[in-house]
């Protein structure tokens, strides 16, 4: 019986040896959206392994934000609000959440131009309820070749449609809930 295990293991190994299999995501809607009706978004700053890629990131999911019927802070406006040790200080602002997204792993698959990417996404309120929370695990993300290096700007608009756009049938971030009618 070990024999066959360990056949049956190396069979699978060896069958694309050059990519990860496809890894999955984990959506949860925690409260009912139109119960706290978040339009005004803070986009916080991304944690990921790499700079070019937490800017670039976090520039791709603001700008598809508004295609999903929410408005933004400025960038700079929520940096003008997040202290050096990255606590958010909305101050004075009129707001309604923060969104945050946080990449764990990004690596390199051997033999490819695909890196397989971990983290999380989490719209939380100002009131601390978490609205909604999208893990990812073992995704792959093609990153191209530009001029010999390679186009994480590329890569940042692949993880930010993941994320916040939509694909046919996989839509991850609700639009933001309509007015109630009266």
């Amino acid at each position: 019986m070990r024999r066959f295990s360990i056949v049956a293991l190396l069979a699978v190994a060896c069958q694309n040896p050059g990519k990860e299999p496809e890894g999955f995501a984990e959506i949860d809607k925690h409260v009912d959206y139109n119960q706290f009706r978040p339009v005004i978004i803070a986009v916080m700053p991304v944690k990921a392994p790499m700079s070019q890629l937490k800017n670039e990131v976090r520039k791709e999911v603001y700008r598809l934000l508004p295609e999903k019927k929410y408005s933004p802070f400025t960038l700079e406006t929520v940096d003008a609000h997040v202290s050096s040790d990255g606590k958010w200080d909305p101050g004075s602002l009129d707001w309604d959440a923060t969104l945050t997204v946080a990449i764990s792993r990004w690596k390199p698959v051997r033999g490819s131009n695909y890196f397989a990417a971990d983290g999380t996404a989490q719209l939380t309120h100002k009131t601390g309820e978490v609205l909604w929370t999208c893990r990812f695990y073992r995704h792959n993300f093609e990153v191209p070749m530009k001029t010999g290096q390679l186009d994480h700007a590329q890569a940042a608009q692949d993880i930010a449609r993941f994320l916040v756009g939509s694909e046919p049938g996989k839509e991850r971030f609700p639009d933001c809930p309509p007015l109630p009618r009266e």
